[in-house]
This record gives structure tokens, sequence and C-alpha cells, in this order.
């Protein structure tokens, strides 16, 4: 049985996500993407090569809204 690694937990809805608590989320892509909060800032990357983010909350769901489309 094969079983891929996850960093931190399932993304939930943006206004339940914890200060410094690392999330991933699953790209339409089939790759995986991590994300944390850390006070007004958000920090966002595709794993596997791509370049870490950061930006406002508005940032984060454009980036969210492509990546996951």
């Amino acid at each position: 049985m094969h079983s891929a690694f996850l960093p931190g937990q399932l993304l939930p809805d943006l206004d339940l996500v914890e200060d410094g608590q690392l999330y991933h989320v699953l790209l339409s892509d089939n790759t995986v993407g991590t994300v944390q909060r850390r006070g007004e800032v958000w920090v966002w990357r595709r794993l596997m090569g791509g370049i870490s983010q950061r930006g406002d909350r508005e940032a984060l769901q454009v980036w969210l809204a492509d990546v996951l489309a």
C-alpha cells in the first residue's frame, strides 16, 4: 500500500486557520501546496519546486482560486 506524506492538517475554511499552524491543500494538478498564517501575513507554496510566496489573505485567495480551478 502506497501512502503519501502530507504536511500539516488539511486546510480548513480560512476563518478557522490557526496562527503558526501548517496546513496542506490538494491542488488541481494532483500536487500538494502548503499554507501558513503568521499574524496578518500568509505564506504559501506548491511543494516539489514551488516558490514560497507571502502576502495578505486576498492574495492567498487569488492563488487558491488559480490552483484549485
